[in-house]
């Protein structure tokens, strides 16, 4: 974890960031806009044009318009500190006068686990997520704790079940491929 806020918060700016209210846009505006040629940056206008195309997404799949009241210059601001204690962006001005948006270090962190513990799973499409990862693993550690070799085994036969029945839809995926 990276420093803390600096508003005199003892909180890492991880965590402040996971907080978010719009922490699902936000990912999916950086998971759009650095890819391709602009992973490292990407000029401003183009920014602002992921982040419309991202609000509007998200406004018809919710079915909720004008969900997202603002403008994309207000999120790009907010999000680049002028209104938040966390940035997720820093900006840079080149010498022909574009301004540059980057992805600060913390904020790829946050956004690389937030990717992890999508049900989607980090590792593939067999529904394998980080969070059932994690989850497994401390059960599993307190479980050793304990010395309840009982819990213990239960655990491992609950996570066997759980890699049979993703095997099985993995084998029915492929099954309807082959149709």
């Amino acid at each position: 974890m990276s420093d803390t806020t600096g508003s005199g918060d003892k909180t890492p700016v991880e965590i402040t960031l996971l907080r978010q209210e719009n922490l699902p846009l936000i990912a999916s505006v950086v998971n759009a806009a650095f890819t391709g040629e602009y992973i490292s940056e990407i000029p401003r206008f183009e920014l602002l044009r992921v982040i419309k195309s991202m609000i509007d997404r998200f406004e018809v799949a919710a079915d909720t318009p004008g969900r997202y009241g603002r403008t994309p210059d207000y999120y790009l601001s907010y999000w680049t500190g002028s209104h938040s204690d966390s940035s997720w962006f820093g900006s840079r001005q080149a010498a022909d006068g574009a301004t540059y948006i980057y992805l600060l270090a913390p904020a790829a962190r946050v956004i690389e686990f937030f990717n992890g513990c999508q049900t989607a799973g980090s590792m593939g499409s067999d529904g394998d997520s980080a969070m059932d990862r994690l989850f497994d693993e401390m059960v599993q550690g307190a479980a050793r704790l304990s010395g309840d070799v009982e819990a213990r085994r239960a655990n491992i036969k609950a996570q066997i079940t759980r890699l049979q029945n993703r095997l099985e839809t993995i084998e029915d995926n492929l099954s309807l491929i082959h149709i």
